[in-house]
């Protein structure tokens, strides 16, 4: 299978060790960003990432577009794992060929390459993901919300883009950093400072001061005092207004 060959191939192509993890990781943004046509182009305006690939495989040319390499051997092993395939008909690796271990490596691969993270007022982000071949961004939106349901509904096959709000994309990063313990794990510094003020984004002022008046009303409630008693105390316009704020801040 795919999975038992990409470390020990994969590996022997690179001028540095590799650890596994950002093998995956590599495929995960070749799968992304990376054509072939008699050389390998990844095409990213991303030099942040451009350079991570550059330096990481040691060979190439940077270019304003990306990064071009003139590799057989590399070349070879790409159209194996069916990079020579077109990108707008390419589909992502199944599960069952993606060791289960690297599978967020390979999903922080292709969302650096074609996610784009929006920080928006209080810290809360929404991701955008661009990819030419719908059936291969209805793979990875399969591949995502298997690991973590998402409240985006599956792209409908035709679409080449998907806009996640803020709690899928809270998710999605939990989901490309889980293994964060790793020590040396490739990644975008700048995408994840972003998916991580969403991550540990607390409560808005508003919400804040809301649970505080419900505090406040189950304090009365406490005392003996009844919900529409309570309710008029703390200027809530009537004691249904009450109960659905109590079951909006404690779930109940």
């Amino acid at each position: 299978m795919l999975r038992d060959g990409i470390q020990t191939e994969f590996h022997s192509y690179s001028q540095e060790e590799i650890r596994r993890a950002n093998c995956w990781y590599i495929l995960g943004v070749s799968y992304a960003c990376c054509s072939l046509n008699q050389t390998i182009r990844f095409s990213s305006r991303t030099e942040e990432l451009v350079d991570l690939l550059y330096s990481e495989l040691n060979m190439g040319e940077k270019k304003k577009t990306g990064l071009v390499i003139n590799n057989k051997n590399l070349y070879d092993l790409f159209l194996k794992y069916g990079l020579g395939q077109e990108i707008t008909e390419r589909r992502l690796l199944s599960t069952e060929n993606i060791s289960e271990e690297y599978l967020s490596d390979f999903l922080r691969g292709f969302v650096d390459a074609r996610g784009y993270i929006h920080h928006k007022a209080e810290d809360r982000v929404s991701l955008a993901i661009y990819f030419d071949s719908p059936e291969g961004l209805l793979d990875l939106h399969h591949h995502l919300n298997q690991e973590s349901p998402l409240k985006h509904s599956p792209p409908d096959g035709r679409q080449t883009s998907i806009h996640y709000a803020h709690q899928d994309t809270v998710k999605i990063g939990k989901i490309i950093y889980s293994n964060w313990g790793r020590k040396g794990l490739f990644y975008l510094p700048k995408k994840k400072r972003l998916f991580e003020r969403g991550m540990n984004r607390g409560p808005t002022e508003k919400k804040r001061q809301a649970d505080e008046r419900v505090e406040q009303a189950l304090v009365l409630l406490f005392q003996g005092k009844t919900i529409k008693e309570a309710a008029l105390e703390l200027g809530y316009a009537h004691r249904s207004t009450l109960s659905r704020a109590i079951i909006r801040s404690k779930g109940k």
